[in-house]
């Protein structure tokens, strides 16, 4: 079996937007996560100062800065899996009340987003020098591999185990081939894709040489940024003769 074999099966029960190989390398995806992250917020501070990096010269309170911190790919058996990208959110404002107002705010913004983000840290604090109340929010913004779309299945070879060849003449040989799947989305809907991955995978085959498809184990992942994702693995035995 190939894993294009698995992607086309996959993508026949068109419970995915995107079925794809998962890549081994890969550049940055090409959503502008600073672009989407000031149109999903920028609504929830009219009035007052929205900036990267650092407050302008006369900023309006409350207001926002927000920055990138850290960014990268999360890797499966040396597989991209997921690009995550950390941004730090400075929210300010002059009273402790209006700080929480804003700060819930824009945490009931992120939640309802379509996009996988989530608050992953947050700590409030009085700055001396501005004589303000700030809140440092730490919030993760993740994007699958391929397409980045959602709900997303990504299909990679794991493993192949070979016995040894029982004949002196011919070589004679049964492979177990293992293939990785993994269900990603952000719409609490995860078991609903793995079951449906399970059900269009298991007893099929690529021929008389294979064995029927077969589920050998299956876990959940942990990934930032709100993003639900199933790993299965599925493992078929092969006969090859030369």
């Amino acid at each position: 079996m190939t894993v294009s074999f698995i992607t086309t099966k996959l993508t026949a029960t068109a419970a995915f937007q995107q079925v794809a190989a998962a890549p081994v390398s890969v550049g940055k995806p090409s959503l502008d996560t600073a672009k989407a992250l000031k149109t999903l917020l920028r609504a929830t501070f009219t009035g007052g100062s929205f900036d990267p990096l650092t407050l302008g010269s006369e900023p309006v309170h409350p207001s926002l800065v927000y920055q990138l911190v850290s960014s990268g790919w999360l890797r499966l058996q040396g597989f991209a899996v997921a690009y995550t990208e950390t941004y730090v959110l400075f929210i300010r404002a002059a009273t402790m009340s209006a700080l929480v107002t804003k700060v819930d705010a824009v945490v009931t913004v992120i939640e309802a987003g379509s996009n996988a983000i989530e608050v992953t840290d947050m700590l409030t604090e009085f700055d001396d020098v501005q004589k303000l109340y700030r809140c440092n929010m730490e919030i993760a913004f993740t994007q699958p591999a391929g397409d980045g779309t959602l709900a997303a299945a990504l299909v990679y070879p794991l493993a192949i185990d070979g016995t040894p060849n029982q004949y002196d003449a011919d070589c004679s040989q049964r492979r177990i081939n293992s293939y990785g799947v993994i269900t990603l989305t952000t719409g609490n809907n995860v078991t609903t894709l793995r079951d449906t991955a399970e059900a269009a995978l298991v007893g099929q085959s690529m021929g008389e040489q294979f064995t029927p498809l077969q589920l050998k184990s299956g876990s959940a992942l942990e990934l930032p940024g709100g993003l639900q994702a199933w790993h299965d693995i599925y493992f078929e035995t092969q006969y090859t003769t030369n």
